[in-house]
């Protein structure tokens, strides 16, 4: 069997497809590093010029205000503006100090301050003027999110003892850029097309060497194991050695950052601050690749599946890729709470934002986790198994390889 691995292997490596594939995975890291990632804006980041303004205003108008008559507008103010300069003289002596554990604690206190606030009465205040977009449907809820998600970070900051710093908490080190990079839905569905190219002709391209991959003495079920441990392991290799490149490089400019960092975590379904927690970076690497490892498992084989069934690989990359956007087809912000989306397996799909819970925020669900991705892509690749058995029983696609 390990003759018939190294084989597959050498197949593998030789493919101009393949090489195609790492080298523009490759480049597009690359492009990352060097020309995406240092132009990042976080939506909630260290401003003091801001701060300062708002501590202006507010501290300007409680020193002129005469008392004469109180509008409702004006007794808004009087309860509203004396809590937040005082919060945000602490946030800006902080800065000047560069006491960024103080920061830290004033600045989970505002979030938590305005977001009650701002919730509450939308009419005359507003969160982050960047979650009020032309594509932006839902800024009342993202602004809560993120405030709560925010506080959340930046009190586990404090409580965890970390070294704090403008990048850790701007989320710019290594570590937190990688972890931002598996949030996006971009990264996730790369992985996953990438396995796509890599398995689509694992079984395919035997048809012009027969006499070759014949003269193994394996059988039907155990050559199509070793094609699946080749494409996992090249997937795994190329995947981890490429991140760990972009990760060395973010290094040097941010800092690596520290595995014990903490990243917060929403459980859904409401958005409450008790809904709110957090996990280290690297148990959340941990997890992602985890996911990860049996979401290319599951498309694997089933790119098998359909190899045995149609016998073209052109067929296999379409039917790969269409499975990939398969979430789209049922999405609708809101619907967990009232359906079982959370036993779908493309629901699982981007990776990052099910181990963050951001899917939970999308779906209004509480349900949709680690340990649920697993049991239902698990459940999944036992439906692909069993087809695959059925299927090998034919003589006829027995004597494909």
């Amino acid at each position: 069997m390990s003759a018939y691995y190294i084989f597959e292997l050498n197949a593998m490596i030789r493919n101009k497809k393949n090489l195609a594939a790492v080298i523009l995975f490759l480049l597009a890291t690359l492009y990352f590093v060097f020309v995406i990632d240092p132009s990042y804006r976080p939506d909630e980041s260290i401003n003091e010029v801001e701060i300062q303004q708002e501590y202006d205003e507010m501290s300007h108008w409680l020193e002129n205000y005469q008392g004469e008559g109180l509008s409702s507008g004006a007794t808004f103010a009087l309860s509203y503006f004396p809590p937040l300069v005082e919060i945000n003289e602490t946030r800006l002596d902080a800065i000047n100090q560069q006491d960024f554990k103080a920061y830290s604690t004033a600045s989970a206190e505002w979030y938590r301050y305005k977001d009650q606030w701002i919730y509450s009465s939308p009419e005359f205040l507003s969160y982050n003027k960047a979650y009020y977009g032309i594509d932006q449907d839902y800024p009342l809820q993202e602004g809560r999110y993120w405030y709560l998600n925010t506080a959340t970070r930046y009190s586990a900051y404090v409580d965890r003892n970390l070294e704090i710093s403008p990048a850790v908490l701007e989320e710019r080190t290594a570590l937190q850029t990688g972890a931002r990079v598996w949030n996006s839905s971009i990264f996730p569905m790369a992985l996953i097309g990438l396995v796509v190219v890599f398995s689509i002709d694992i079984v395919t391209k035997d048809r012009a060497h027969l006499t070759v991959v014949r003269s193994f003495p394996l059988s039907f079920a155990q050559k199509l194991w070793v094609k699946t441990a080749v494409v996992l392991t090249a997937f795994s290799v190329v995947s981890v050695s490429i991140f760990a490149i972009g990760l060395i490089l973010v290094s040097f400019r941010e800092g690596f950052g520290s595995l014990s960092i903490p990243m917060t975590v929403f459980n859904g379904p409401t958005l409450m601050e008790e809904h709110f927690h957090t996990i280290s970076v690297g148990l959340f690497y941990l997890q992602s690749i985890g996911l990860m490892l049996v979401i290319a498992y599951l498309f694997i084989r089933f790119i098998i599946l359909c190899s045995l069934l149609i016998k073209n690989e052109y067929f296999n990359l379409l039917i790969g890729l269409t499975v990939i956007f398969t979430e789209r087809l049922y999405y609708i912000r809101g619907i967990g709470y009232f359906s079982t989306v959370d036993l779908l397996p493309s629901t699982y799909f981007r990776v990052g934002e099910v181990l963050s819970g951001y899917q939970n925020h999308l779906y209004n669900s509480s349900a949709i986790s680690f340990e649920i991705g697993m049991f239902s892509l698990i459940g999944t690749i036992l439906i692909v198994e069993v087809f695959i058995i059925l299927v090998s029983r034919f003589k006829s696609i027995r004597a494909i390889i």
